[in-house]
């Protein structure tokens, strides 16, 4: 038996295509396939229903035997009646104003207008192409999406056919369409600036936006433009420290104290003592965050990786979807051995650490002694990088001795202005005063009497704020170049 769910949702302003303004998803519940239809009025919606139960018994060789709906007048009027009468389906409403009774359809809107909301913001684009990304939606969810069988997606179940996921693109790629020489002369260009915003259901194409026209066409002879497929995450191991340790001495020759050794050599799992303000600097990460990084090898263009083989029947591995929401955390260089331990890349840092104190100790860059007396030992550092290039990534930790630290300035620029209304009483003119202090010394002053008459002790302020912010631009200006 197949179940339907399905409801309208009405939209600020028009699409730039059709002038939409509703649409209405019709929802299988046993594949999870979903369509979407665009109206522009509500009473389109009963030519909707009669072409989704068309296409369905086309599609799927099923006839539809529950439609289920909310009270709502486009689904409870005699000609939608009729249809369903001579279909034989059996029509199933919810109690008025109890939309939990029908939440399937509820969360499906949900989904869809979340999903298109996020892609237009993401990519900058005018909300006008609300319904080209809400179908953009529900095309990718259904070719991507769960369904009621483990390795199946909601196409696979609806059509029985498999589709090659590395068609999808990412939505709002900049694009360069070939313009036919039919359309063009000799010394006109060949190529079309656009954006992808979706995919075309009856015609094989990609649907492309074009901004100089405010037009959306499909086409298909296409150049996608930095197109960086989305790739896998891949999940740190558990941090363990490392079992060859390297003999580190804890003084060096000119007095340095080696800082972060303790917890850089592994001999103890404690957490190192750090100096000055790096011992209050730590980095928050979410576990489940990960880094995202690009790969040569993938196929530009791929938006998931799923393993497909159009003639291959074989039931697959469950494979990991993310959706629209998910952030992607980028390679990020620590300040601190706090920060790089607890980053996700700990042990790419920890075994940068382990060859920098190796290399120090084969090239003999320290030697053990004794603090002489009354000397300063000099603290120690270490300094993470991140060497990107065409091929890899490296992670590099040097130990560097830190000479002077300079603690940041925390003085800063304060003022004070009032008005006295109406003190002089023979012209009845207020007076201005304010003071500007910096680091708690009192640098300006001012008490001048106002050059026009004040109406009220509001005006009279308003008065003394406007030479007061004249004399703080001054001062400003004279610290920045100073």
């Amino acid at each position: 038996m197949r179940n339907y769910s399905r409801r309208y949702l009405w939209t600020y302003g028009e699409a730039i295509d059709w002038r939409l303004r509703y649409f209405v998803v019709f929802k299988d519940e046993y594949s999870k396939y979903r369509r979407v239809f665009f109206v522009k009025t509500k009473d389109e919606i009963k030519s909707c229903i009669k072409n989704f139960i068309s296409q369905a018994e086309n599609e799927t060789g099923n006839k539809i035997k529950i439609f289920r709906s909310d009270n709502g007048t486009e689904f409870i009027n005699k000609e939608v009646r009729e249809v369903f009468q001579n279909k034989g389906i059996i029509h199933q409403t919810s109690v008025t104003f109890t939309p939990e009774q029908n939440g399937v359809a509820e969360r499906e809107n949900r989904i869809l207008v979340e999903a298109a909301r996020t892609m237009l913001y993401a990519k900058d684009l005018p909300i006008s192409l609300w319904a080209e990304s809400v179908n953009t939606a529900a095309y990718v969810i259904n070719r991507t999406g769960k369904s009621s069988i483990e390795g199946k997606s909601p196409y696979e179940l609806w059509s029985s056919k498999s589709y090659d996921i590395n068609n999808l693109k990412i939505f709002g790629t900049t694009v360069y369409v070939h313009i036919p020489k039919e359309k063009r002369h000799k010394w006109d260009a060949k190529g079309e600036k656009g954006i992808m915003v979706g995919y075309g259901e009856t015609i094989k194409g990609y649907r492309v936006y074009f901004p100089q026209k405010s037009e959306v066409e499909t086409k298909r002879d296409i150049v996608f433009v930095n197109n960086s497929p989305v790739k896998p995450i891949q999940q740190c191991e558990t941090i363990n420290y490392i079992e060859d340790s390297v003999e580190v001495p804890a003084t060096v020759e000119v007095g340095a104290q080696v800082e972060d050794t303790s917890a850089a050599g592994m001999s103890s799992p404690q957490s190192p003592t750090m100096d000055g303000d790096d011992s209050q600097r730590t980095m928050q990460s979410d576990s489940e965050g990960s880094v995202y990084e690009p790969s040569d090898s993938d196929e530009c263009g791929e938006v998931v990786r799923r393993d497909v083989d159009p003639k291959n029947k074989r039931i697959r591995k469950q494979t990991v979807f993310y959706n629209c929401n998910n952030v992607m955390l980028d390679n990020c260089e620590p300040k601190t051995y706090c920060e790089a331990m607890n980053s996700p890349d700990a042990c790419k840092w920890q075994e940068a650490i382990q060859r920098e104190l190796k290399t120090l100790k084969d090239n003999n860059t320290w030697s053990i002694c004794d603090i002489p007396d009354n000397e300063k030992v000099i603290s120690s550092k270490w300094v993470f990088k991140i060497k990107r290039n065409n091929s890899n990534i490296q992670y590099k930790a040097r130990l560097v001795a830190r000479g002077l630290v300079y603690k940041c300035d925390d003085s800063n620029l304060v003022g004070f202005c009032d008005a006295d209304w109406g003190r002089d009483l023979r012209d009845r003119k207020s007076t201005t005063g304010y003071c500007f202090m910096y680091s708690n010394c009192l640098i300006s002053w001012c008490s001048k009497k106002q050059s026009t008459v004040s109406l009220s002790s509001a005006e009279s302020e308003y008065v003394a704020m406007s030479m007061a912010g004249s004399e703080a631009c001054w001062i400003a200006n004279v610290c920045n170049v100073m």
